[in-house]
């Protein structure tokens, strides 16, 4: 129930953010895809990744995708918007 209930950050708190932050959903999550957009588009250095046919268990469902484009952002994280 964490992630359903908690953590409950404000928009402002997001927008504080400053570090690149790589934003991943599946697009069949328990966490809406305009819920997960609105975190992306309130974390100045946001990139987002919505996986096809993917649940909240995007890191076990597409295992080798997810290491894959999580290694290279934290090898290389993506440029400002």
């Amino acid at each position: 129930m964490l992630d359903w209930l908690q953590p409950n950050i404000s928009l402002s708190a997001l927008q504080k953010i400053q570090c690149p932050s790589l934003i991943i959903s599946g697009d069949h999550d328990v966490i809406t895809l305009e819920h997960t957009v609105k975190i992306y588009q309130n974390i100045p250095q946001a990139y987002l990744w919505i996986l096809p046919n993917s649940g909240h268990a995007t890191l076990n469902e597409h295992t080798d995708e997810f290491n894959k484009k999580a290694n290279e952002f934290f090898i290389n994280p993506y440029k400002n918007r």
